[in-house]
């Protein structure tokens, strides 16, 4: 380990992690997380992602020895010996930004039986959080991500006591004309539909018109499909949801409140 000091009598770290600052959410000591059983950090730093602009599949590609994550536009072209995504890079866009800030690598990685770190899933299955102090880094992500591969994104705002953060719904339903909010309405809290977990209060929402790859769509106009549960204006109404503001951020006309 490169960026670590082990001290194997002890059976504890003698340095924090250098990357703290970008986890305040965990002790500066810890080690993957505290996840041993699923997490490997060979170096003490992280990673790179590919973005299949043609799927919205977002997978794992590799460890990298830098301070950021990047993702990078390209195609899925098959599958690893390990299961992994195999990814060609068309070059064409990018996003970097830090490493920490969000769960990318939990939703994206696991660990073999000889503790590497391979990729296993996509994060468009499971969606993805920024936490909190994020928020800003999240909609850029979210951004990228919808506008690369024309396909809609959904979103809630949420704060707590640490700051403000991004919670991004699964997207796997998605497509370049609706989007899915996969959180319960019936909360002033974001939580996932069925789920336990709470982020923070809701603070807003927003979700993205990417518009089709031919040009079609991609304004900021809200979808009015009354009863859809992907239409803007329904959502809009349900439960709590009608209790704070809505954005539409579309590529077209930018950002918009309706």
């Amino acid at each position: 380990m490169d960026f670590r000091h082990y001290n194997p009598a002890l059976g504890r770290f003698n340095s924090i992690d250098p990357m703290a600052e970008e986890r305040n959410w965990l002790t500066p000591y810890n080690f993957v997380q505290n996840n041993p059983i699923l997490r490997v950090d060979p170096t003490g730093l992280l990673d790179d992602y590919g973005l299949d602009t043609e799927t919205g599949d977002l997978v794992f590609l590799k460890e990298t020895d830098d301070k950021t994550d990047t993702i990078y536009t390209g195609t899925i072209t098959g599958t690893n010996d390990d299961g992994s995504a195999k990814f060609e890079k068309d070059g064409k866009s990018s996003k970097t930004f830090e490493k920490g800030t969000s769960n990318i690598k939990e939703v994206t990685t696991q660990t073999d039986e000889n503790g590497k770190t391979i990729g296993s899933g996509a994060a468009n299955m499971q969606g993805l959080v920024f936490s909190e102090g994020n928020l800003q880094i999240g909609l850029e992500v979210m951004e990228f991500i919808s506008f690369e591969s024309n396909i809609e994104l959904n979103a809630w705002g949420f704060k707590n006591g640490k700051g403000e953060g991004l919670y991004i719904s699964d997207w796997v339903d998605n497509s370049a004309g609706k989007s899915y909010d996969r959180t319960d309405p019936s909360f002033d809290s974001v939580m996932r539909k069925g789920g336990n977990k709470i982020y923070g209060k809701k603070t807003g929402k927003v979700h993205t018109h990417p518009g089709t790859k031919d040009g079609r769509g991609g304004d900021g106009r809200p979808s009015g499909c009354n009863g859809c549960e992907y239409g803007d204006l329904y959502v809009k109404q349900q439960g709590k949801n009608r209790n704070y503001p809505h954005y539409i951020n579309s590529k077209l006309d930018g950002w918009k409140e309706y």
